[in-house]
């Protein structure tokens, strides 16, 4: 297996339990809003999920058989009873470290991988000005909601 091709298997593992992650946030939100928002992340992460699921049975890359870490769910759990913008605040400097890491991945993709690549760094870029609207205090929703009806 080619290095790009773990990197693809170890986007895919961090999309499933981003997922989970973003889905017990919803679980524990404090508002509708709030559960709405966290429910729309976990809906990209698992799109997201599946879409290099289904580049990787193109590619005839074989995936683990993941369920979500629990570790990340427990820690959702604890994140569900701070103030949302305390949230946001700890995933920005997650993601301005994280989007570049991807940026410079995606340009090193090779040809059969460039879509895919492409469609990882356009998520990850998604989430970041969803949270970085939010921290504005603006609805970070389109954002994601335009990614996904690209998608559709």
């Amino acid at each position: 297996m080619s290095e790009f091709e773990l990197q693809l298997r170890n986007w895919y593992q961090g999309e499933i339990a981003g997922a989970a992650f973003f889905d017990a946030l919803a679980d524990g939100a404090q508002s509708d809003d709030e559960a709405g928002k966290w429910s729309l992340l976990g809906r990209l992460e698992s799109t997201m999920a599946q879409r290099l699921s289904e580049a990787c049975a193109a590619a005839s890359i074989a995936l683990p058989d993941l369920s979500s870490d629990s570790g990340y769910v427990e820690y959702a759990r604890k994140m569900a009873g701070k103030p949302w913008r305390s949230n946001m605040e700890f995933l920005m400097p997650q993601l301005r470290r994280v989007v570049p890491e991807i940026r410079a991945a995606a340009r090193r993709a090779p040809a059969a991988y460039a879509d895919i690549a492409g469609e990882f760094l356009a998520h990850e870029e998604a989430l970041a000005a969803f949270v970085s609207a939010e921290l504005s205090g603006e609805d970070g929703s389109p954002a994601v909601w335009s990614l996904l009806r690209q998608w559709s």
